[in-house]
């Protein structure tokens, strides 16, 4: 469960900044939104390039459709834009006008063909209370082409840049403090696990925090009378499976109640951090037996 991006872009005639934001897309899972105005520009790339140059001149702010996806329910909103006369796109400064950026993480990025002019300063001067990061200048050929210039190894870098932005941190993951790692039991999960033993007087009661793709193996506890486990999801989002059934998808606030002697497993979907508290329930001659690992392709198969 990392930081929540939505990317928003513009993009006209060769589709540059389109391609970028969509690699970007690819790269991260976030959701991507496109901005298209009202009125479609039209002509030869001559025309709209004139056309923009006007509209620059007299900071036009054309009508937008609305957008697919509402900016304000993100922690982080990367902004893509093509150079128009060394600022953003008007419909870009359209976009930005409508939105209230305070405490929001903005990542901006251009797109441009040899002269990137001063957009990332003017974008910044509209979006009032953001916090900026991993800002991206990326060009195209001079001649309005689709050639890119700009060496892929330096737009893989920023995007690795943003990746670590939008990854959430262990000690983000719940209100409980998450331990380290789970080291002890490392050969009973696929992936990285961490445990903090919250009590282990009376009832005993752990916090484990999945990362994402990390789950347990298939595990049974047993017990003569009483025992199995309940847990009590804090956050993220996860799975619960026991044998022979489907899997159910958890989300902070549910309760799995497993009694002794159910064959069953549990972890983190593959996209998002999982926490929950695990609490023993009392029995006599209690005991977990572990089994065999979650294959890769049955937790794939769970999407």
């Amino acid at each position: 469960m990392g930081k929540k991006m939505l990317i928003v872009y513009y993009s006209v005639s060769n589709g540059n900044t389109k391609r970028i934001a969509e690699q970007l897309q690819k790269a991260t899972g976030a959701d991507i939104a496109r901005i298209e105005t009202t009125t479609p520009y039209s002509g030869s790339y001559n025309d709209i390039v004139e056309q923009g140059q006007r509209e620059v001149n007299r900071g036009y702010q054309p009508e937008i459709k609305p957008l697919k996806r509402n900016p304000a329910d993100y922690d982080v909103v990367a902004v893509g834009t093509p150079t128009w006369w060394y600022t953003m796109a008007p419909a870009v400064l359209s976009f930005l006008k409508s939105c209230d950026w305070t405490g929001k993480t903005v990542i901006l990025f251009q797109t441009h063909g040899g002269w990137p002019g001063h957009v990332i300063e003017d974008i910044k001067s509209v979006c009032k209370g953001a916090n900026f990061s991993c800002e991206m200048e990326i060009q195209f050929d001079g001649a309005g082409g689709a050639e890119l210039v700009t060496w892929d190894k330096n737009i893989e870098a920023w995007i690795a840049q943003i990746r670590k932005e939008i990854e959430m941190k262990p000690e983000e993951v719940s209100v409980f403090p998450v331990g380290g790692k789970n080291d002890a039991f490392a050969k009973c999960f696929v992936g990285q696990s961490y445990l903090n033993m919250l009590t282990t007087d009376g009832v005993v009661i752990g916090n484990v925090t999945f990362e994402p793709g990390c789950r347990n193996n298939w595990h049974i506890h047993h017990a003569k009378n009483g025992g199995g486990q309940i847990l009590l999801c804090t956050a993220g989002r996860g799975y619960y499976q026991e044998w022979g059934k489907g899997a159910q998808e958890l989300h902070p606030g549910d309760v799995v109640v497993i009694p002794a002697g159910v064959k069953h497993w549990h972890g983190a979907t593959a996209d998002s951090w999982f926490a929950h508290l695990a609490v023993e329930v009392p029995g006599e001659e209690t005991a977990t037996e572990w089994c065999e690992v979650v294959s890769n392709e049955a937790y794939i198969a769970l999407k």
